[in-house]
């Protein structure tokens, strides 16, 4: 067989702009120019169905994504609000407060921090019970459902000028039945089947100008169905102008069922423990400074600079290899602290009776100042103790967080299932200006935290 193949190849990529080895290897795997015709046409027209199936993916996900930020803001305020309101503390959140920690570079900063922090632990400690959380959680929900409720305020604003009205004027479009369909892709392979004909495979194909005009007619249908494509999607953001998100049903808040573990009077002990451990660590991060504030497992200033070498290959030449000090990372918004001192062989570590047994022991050693013989002992035990008290405080109540974090999700996906309905006929200006109505709604919310 002659080049058909890869001109015919060369015709589809400067057409749609494909260019793979996959579509080589389907067009090499053909045997007749009837075969390269039937694969010009499908090829033709799947691309543009694919570019049409893109763009309403692409909107669906964009207003998906817009309604889910807005949730998760209107849902950390409620229950900020509501725990305040009810007199409970929220998570400690210890793993961002430590990557926090490790930013710092000054240590009466650092202990000003920690300061701040045992003081929000222990009014965990104190104020945490099960019903308190419970009804937290229950003037969340409530509050949720009606902070969400704007979304239905947005209105969809006018289209902008397209390249659907150049096609209006270059041709008279006369077939609305295909034009009102739901079904665009069915839409665009009726246009397709249209423009093409029913004598689109008349002729003998081995005559080189009824080949060449087949393939021609294959590209120019796909033209004209996705300019019809454009007429449909212009046609519908028209019809969307004004329309506001509708949810068919909303979700009912739920009961959280909340679970004491442990009570005050469990976490005293430890706490206590832990406070008298800081109080050796402050001494000697005043004493030592940030150096080795973070134990041994997190020192700072390591750098043990160039390993050099001498080479094989020239007798006494000096070499010089990689740098093996610690290269600055990017700071991380999350990091637990590390478990510089060894736990029991179990999931969470050691349990509250035991890490209470080892601080009482830890503690009875004394700082003895800058001439203590280990000194960075005080900032392991220190860190020990503070990552077991924020294990303990923090499952002191056991939340059934499944079952909010699901109410949250259907909460969003009342909205964002009609919105993705309304996307899929929008058009560039209506996603961005719906997208910017969200994203205030959403700024505002944030604001009001």
């Amino acid at each position: 067989m002659t080049d058909d193949d890869s001109r015919v190849f060369r015709e589809l990529c400067g057409a749609f702009r494909l260019e793979n080895d996959a579509l080589r290897a389907s067009l090499g795997q053909q045997n007749d120019r009837s075969a390269l015709v039937a694969f010009a046409q499908k090829t033709a027209l799947k691309s543009v169905v694919q570019e049409v199936e893109l763009a309403e993916r692409m909107a669906r996900d964009q207003v998906t994504r817009g309604i889910g930020h807005y949730v998760y803001a209107v849902e950390q305020r409620a229950l900020k609000a509501a725990r305040k309101r009810v007199g409970v503390v929220g998570p400690i959140q210890m793993n961002r407060r430590y990557a926090a920690f490790l930013r710092i570079g000054d240590s009466k900063l650092l202990l000003k921090r920690l300061d701040q922090t045992l003081t929000f632990i222990e009014a965990k400690i104190r104020t945490d019970q099960a019903d308190c959380v419970a009804s937290a959680y229950a003037a969340a929900g409530s509050a949720l459902l009606q902070g969400v409720r704007p979304l239905s305020d947005i209105a969809i604003c006018e289209p902008e000028a397209n390249e659907a009205d150049a096609a209006d004027r270059e041709r008279e479009l006369a077939r609305e039945d295909v034009y009102r369909s739901s079904d665009l892709s069915g839409a665009i392979a009726a246009s397709f089947k249209s423009e093409l004909g029913d004598d689109s495979a008349a002729g003998d194909l081995n005559d080189d100008e009824v080949f060449d005009a087949q393939i021609e007619a294959a590209v120019r249908a796909a033209k004209w169905a996705r300019l019809d494509a454009l007429r449909i999607r212009a046609a519908r953001a028209h019809e969307l102008v004004g329309r506001k998100i509708e949810p068919r049903i909303l979700p009912t808040p739920p009961r959280i069922a909340c679970k004491q573990t442990y009570c005050t009077a469990d976490l005293v002990p430890l706490l206590d423990e832990v406070k008298r451990a800081y109080a050796s660590y402050r001494r000697f991060v005043l004493d030592s400074g940030m150096f080795n504030a973070f134990g041994s497992d997190n020192r700072l200033g390591k750098c043990c600079g160039y390993v050099s070498d001498f080479s094989d290959e020239y007798e006494g030449e000096l070499l010089i290899g990689e740098y093996c000090g610690t290269v600055p990372a990017r700071p991380s918004s999350s990091a637990a602290i590390p478990q510089v001192i060894e736990e029991a062989d179990a999931p969470d570590g050691d349990a509250l009776d035991v890490a209470l047994a080892r601080m009482r022991g830890f503690n009875k050693r004394v700082y003895r100042g800058i001439l203590d013989d280990d000194p960075i002992y005080f900032a392991d035990v220190f860190w020990y103790g503070l990552r077991k008290l924020d294990q303990f405080a923090e499952s002191m109540v056991k939340v059934d967080e499944k079952a909010w974090q699901n109410y949250v999700d259907n909460l969003a996906r009342a909205y964002a299932e009609p919105a993705e309905e309304l996307a899929t006929g929008m058009d560039k200006q209506q996603l961005e200006g719906f997208s910017k109505a969200v994203k205030a709604l959403e700024k505002g919310s944030k604001a009001a935290q």
